[in-house]
């Protein structure tokens, strides 16, 4: 029952934007204009309090208790856990939105800044809604939520399932038909989020070939072609778990966005980045 509903719901979306493209791009417009323009003070504020949460967490009194019991030893090291964590949690949203938010904000700068587009105020400002963005605020709401799974999961032996989390709140229920529509309804959300991920970060490596190589290939079919590789490999990695899969593929990106980051810190004017860098964080 948990896999049909959101099964029946992304197949249906899916149809519908093949079908009626327009019509499900004014829908969706529609749907993420209501929700920013009356829901944005409340996304705000609670991933704010989320942060306060994870300090409280980690340094009250309950800091002191340890995921999976007294007796639990970690099963990867820090770094590989760090990598796991990173990449699992932001890869291709960094990938795409490292690049994609700021030349946004440059090019189109939001109204209630000021900024001429194009102009030295715009770049320097930009950054820092980047870091704010994807700095401490994002990993506060993966911080806060999956310790409570893991709690919850871990120590009070509750099954593995995104239901359990609300077990404190709501007990047995979350073995019922409840429990049900909370993980369809959760799978449903992952596989949105992934699917817009996953689509933005396609057609920007599929430009970015295209111009490389000067490529004829319809966009569209190097979209569909990316895509599958991508299916094949998460699907993969996936199933084999995540000490033979998800682990190793982790290792293997990390080492790329190290590479990249040294690279363009070299060749990109070091003392520029480490100027801006540590003003627009400051």
């Amino acid at each position: 029952p948990a896999f049909l509903l959101p099964s029946i719901l992304i197949v249906s979306a899916i149809i519908f934007g093949a079908v009626a493209p327009d019509i499900f791009n004014n829908a969706a417009s529609a749907a993420f204009t209501f929700v920013t323009k009356y829901f944005s003070w409340f996304y705000a504020l609670g991933v704010s309090l989320m942060i306060v949460f994870c300090f409280w967490a980690a340094f009250g009194k309950y800091g002191k208790i340890k995921l999976g019991g007294s007796d639990a030893k970690p099963t990867m090291s820090f770094t590989s856990w760090f990598f796991v964590t990173l990449i699992s949690g932001i890869a291709i949203g960094t990938v795409y939105w490292s690049v994609g938010e700021p030349i946004s904000y440059l090019t189109s700068p939001p109204g209630f800044t000021g900024w001429e587009p194009y102009s030295a105020e715009a770049a320097e400002g930009v950054l820092k809604y980047n870091f704010l963005h994807w700095g401490i605020h994002p990993y506060a709401i993966y911080t806060g939520f999956g310790l409570c799974f893991a709690f919850i999961i871990l120590n009070g032996k509750r099954r593995f399932s995104m239901s359990s989390g609300l077990y404190p709140l709501i007990g047995n229920k979350t073995e019922g038909i409840v429990g049900k529509l909370v993980n369809g309804l959760c799978m449903f959300s992952i596989l949105g989020c992934m699917g817009t991920s996953l689509g933005f970060g396609v057609s920007q490596f599929s430009t970015g070939v295209s111009y490389v190589f000067g490529t004829t290939i319809s966009d569209a079919a190097m979209a569909v072609f990316f895509i599958g590789i991508v299916l094949i490999l998460a699907v993969g990695t996936a199933c084999t778990g995540l000490q033979k899969g998800i682990t190793p593929a982790s290792h293997v990106n990390m080492y790329i966005f190290i590479a990249l980051m040294v690279w363009a810190f070299i060749f990109g004017g070091p003392l520029f980045i480490l100027n801006n860098t540590t003003s627009s964080i400051g």
